[in-house]
C-alpha cells in the first residue's frame, strides 16, 4: 500500500511539473506592451506652409502596466502607406517606476511613467519639413524594450492611425450652368467664297471661263436652300471682292470693284428680291490674306517675305519680292498663294422662325444655328441630368456658337461632373480667343493638374473682373499653397 501511495505522489508531482514547462512545437510570443496605445484623433498632423505639425493625445488607459525596471524608447514615425519614404519624430519613452527613478538620477528625460493600470494621457507635439508622401502616411510607434541591468526585450511596432495627415485644402470652385436668353429675332448669317475666274485685267462674268459655271451653281444652290427653307426668311445679300496683290495698287482696286459689281448684276438679274437688298465692297489687293497664308505654310524665305510685306510700302512690295531668289519664289508664290486671294466672299442674310420642341430636336442636328440658345436650352432639359445626349446638345451648341459662353460652358460643368477633365481642357481649348471663358478654362486645367496654365487663366479672368474669377483665384492659390 505505502508503494502504491508513494507511486501516486510521484505521477502527480511529475504531471504538476509538465503544467509549468513549454509545450512542444508551439511559439511562446511575450505580449506586445504597445497594446492598447491609442490617440485622440485619427489624423494627428496638419500641413503648415512649409511643415507638418503632428499634435496628439496619446491615450494609455488601455495599455498594461510596465514592471518596474522595464522602459521603452519609443520612435514615432510617419511612414507612407505606398512604402516610398518615411520620416521618424522625436523620440519618448515610457517607464515603469523604479526604472523612471534610476534613469532621473542619471539625468535622462523620462516622459512618461507607467507604473499602474488605469487612465492615462500624454500630450505629443512636433514640427517637421513637409513632403508631399505624408498626404498618404500612417502614424506608427516603434519601439525597444529594456529590462534591468539593460537587457534587451526585443522590438515592437503598433500602427496608432493609417491616415496620419489630415487632408489637405480642396477648392470648391464657383461655377453653375448657365440659362441662356431667348432672341427676340434669330437673324442668322451664311457665307461661302467664289472663285470667279477673270480674264486678265478684265471685269466681265464669263462663264465659260475656268470653273465658273461650277462655282456660279454652288451660288444658286445656296440660294435654292435658303430660299426654299419654309423656316427661312431671306432679306438680304452682301459681297466683298478681293484680288491678288500683283500690278498696280489703284488697278487691283478698280478690278475688284467692277468684278464684285459683275457678280452682283448676275444675282440680281438671276434673283429679282434682291434688287434693292444687296451690298458690294471691293478690298482691293488682299496682302492680309497673303500674309495669313504664307504664316501657315513652310515657303522657302518664308521670313523675307513676312518681313517684305510688314515693313515694304505697299507699292514697292512686289519688285521686293521678285528680287528674292532671281523671280523663283515670286513665281511660285504667283502659282500657289495667289490665286486663292482672286475671291468673292457672299453672305446671305436671314431670319429664322421660331421652333417648338420636337422642331429643335431635329433642326440641331442639321442646323444648329438655326436655333437660339434658348431652344438649345430646352432640347438639352428634355434629356436626364448628365446623359450622353444633353451633354452631345451642349457641344454641337459650342461649335455652332464658339462665341456664345453657355454652350461650352455647360459642357464643360458635364465633364467636370464626370470626371473628364482633360475633355473639358480640349473642348474649351478651342474657344481660347473667347475671352468671357477665361474662368471656367482656368478651372478646368486647375481641375487637369495643368497648374501653370489654370494661374494664368484665372488671373486674366480676375484682372477682367469676371464673375467669381478672384474668388476662384484664390481658391486656386490657396491649394497650390497647401499641396505644392
Amino acid at each position: 500500500m505505502k508503494h502504491t501511495i508513494l507511486h501516486l505522489t510521484t505521477l502527480a508531482l511529475v504531471a504538476l511539473a509538465m503544467l509549468w514547462l513549454p509545450t512542444e512545437g508551439v511559439a511562446q510570443e511575450a505580449p506586445n506592451p504597445l497594446a492598447g496605445l491609442r490617440v485622440s484623433s485619427q489624423t494627428v498632423a496638419t500641413r503648415q506652409g512649409a511643415k507638418a505639425v503632428i499634435d496628439f493625445d496619446l491615450d494609455l488607459t488601455q495599455m498594461q502596466r510596465l514592471k518596474s525596471n522595464t522602459v521603452l524608447k519609443v520612435v514615432p514615425t510617419l511612414r507612407a502607406n505606398d512604402g516610398s519614404d518615411q520620416l521618424d519624430l522625436p523620440a519618448i519613452s515610457i517607464s515603469g517606476r523604479t526604472r523612471a527613478i534610476m534613469l532621473r538620477r542619471t539625468g535622462e528625460e523620462v516622459d512618461i511613467v507607467r507604473s499602474k493600470s488605469g487612465e492615462q494621457h500624454y500630450h505629443y507635439t512636433a514640427e517637421v519639413p513637409f513632403a508631399l508622401w505624408m498626404k498618404d502616411a500612417s502614424l506608427l510607434f516603434d519601439a525597444k524594450g529594456y529590462g534591468c541591468a539593460g537587457c534587451d526585450l526585443g522590438d515592437y511596432t503598433t500602427m496608432l492611425t493609417p491616415h496620419a495627415l489630415a487632408p489637405l485644402y480642396q477648392p470648391t470652385y464657383r461655377y453653375a450652368m448657365l440659362v441662356p436668353e431667348g432672341e427676340e429675332t434669330k437673324r442668322r448669317e451664311e457665307s461661302l467664297t467664289a472663285m470667279i475666274t477673270f480674264l486678265v485685267n478684265k471685269t466681265n462674268l464669263n462663264l465659260n471661263l475656268g470653273n465658273n459655271r461650277s462655282e456660279i451653281k454652288r451660288i444658286n444652290d445656296k440660294v435654292q436652300e435658303l430660299t426654299t427653307n419654309s423656316a427661312l426668311t431671306v432679306d438680304a445679300l452682301s459681297l466683298i471682292g478681293y484680288a491678288s496683290p500683283e500690278g498696280h495698287a489703284d488697278l487691283n482696286q478698280r478690278l475688284s470693284e467692277g468684278r464684285v459689281e459683275s457678280i452682283a448684276a448676275y444675282l440680281v438679274r438671276t434673283y429679282p428680291r434682291f434688287k434693292n437688298h444687296y451690298t458690294s465692297r471691293a478690298m482691293g489687293a488682299d496682302w492680309d490674306g497673303l500674309r495669313a497664308a504664307i504664316e501657315e505654310s513652310s515657303v522657302d524665305y518664308k521670313e523675307q517675305i513676312l518681313q517684305i510685306i510688314q515693313d515694304t510700302p505697299a507699292d514697292k512690295r512686289t519688285e521686293a519680292l521678285r528680287a528674292i531668289d532671281k523671280g523663283k519664289t515670286y513665281a511660285h508664290l504667283l502659282q500657289t498663294y495667289y490665286p486663292p486671294l482672286r475671291r468673292t466672299v457672299i453672305t446671305f442674310s436671314f431670319v429664322v422662325k421660331g421652333f417648338d420642341l420636337a422642331e429643335a430636336k431635329e433642326v440641331i442636328k442639321t442646323h444648329p444655328t438655326h436655333l437660339s440658345l434658348a431652344e438649345v436650352n430646352l432640347v438639352a432639359n428634355s434629356y436626364p441630368a448628365g446623359s450622353a445626349e444633353r451633354y452631345e446638345t451642349w457641344a454641337i451648341a459650342a461649335e455652332a456658337f464658339p462665341n456664345a459662353v453657355e454652350p461650352a460652358t455647360n459642357a464643360a460643368i458635364m465633364d467636370f461632373e464626370a470626371g473628364r477633365y482633360a475633355q473639358a481642357v480640349k473642348l474649351l481649348e478651342r474657344y481660347k480667343k473667347n475671352t468671357k471663358l477665361y474662368t471656367i478654362l482656368g478651372i478646368a486645367y486647375a481641375y487637369n493638374g495643368q497648374y501653370d496654365d489654370a494661374r494664368t487663366y484665372l488671373t486674366k479672368a480676375a484682372q477682367l473682373g469676371l464673375p467669381d474669377a478672384q474668388y476662384n483665384l484664390d481658391e486656386y492659390l490657396h491649394y497650390m499653397q497647401d499641396n505644392f
